[in-house]
């Protein structure tokens, strides 16, 4: 008959399975919190960056809203300078329309005045001239001696 293994030999055994089973119960709580651990790790790290992204696109979002209202600010002051200039330079042509308008009066005035004395003058001539030629055709002048 075989021998019979000694209660001692089973007592070792069972306390080196229980070590075995410690062990790997440790191992196995060890693997499960190390596993937590790293899905905590990413978890957390995957908030930072979704805080991250999203304090960037607000500053974006604040930034674009910023640079908007300034350009729409710069277009606004531009439009109402270059109203005010092409008003100035309205009133201008203006003035200078009314002046172009009065000198033409004046040209015009002064173009019929001379036609007037033009007239005036060639119908003396005309009639002196007439006189004259009476005064030849009727013969010389006794002269008064």
């Amino acid at each position: 008959m075989a021998s019979r293994p000694s209660r001692k030999s089973q007592v070792t055994a069972r306390s080196e399975s229980d070590e075995d089973d410690a062990l790997q119960s440790s191992y196995d709580r060890n693997e499960d919190d190390m596993l937590k651990t790293a899905q905590d790790m990413l978890s957390s790290s995957k908030r930072r960056r979704a805080a991250k992204r999203k304090n960037l696109e607000e500053e974006y979002t604040s930034h674009t809203k910023d640079v908007a209202a300034r350009i729409n600010s710069l277009f606004e002051t531009r439009k109402y300078r270059v109203a005010k200039i092409q008003k100035a330079q309205w009133d201008r042509l203006d003035a200078l329309n009314r002046k172009r308008s009065a000198l033409e009066s004046l040209i015009l005035a002064s173009m019929r005045s001379i036609e007037q004395h033009t007239i005036n003058i060639c119908s003396e001539l005309s009639a002196m001239f007439e006189g004259r030629i009476e005064e030849l055709q009727e013969g010389p002048v006794p002269q008064k001696s």
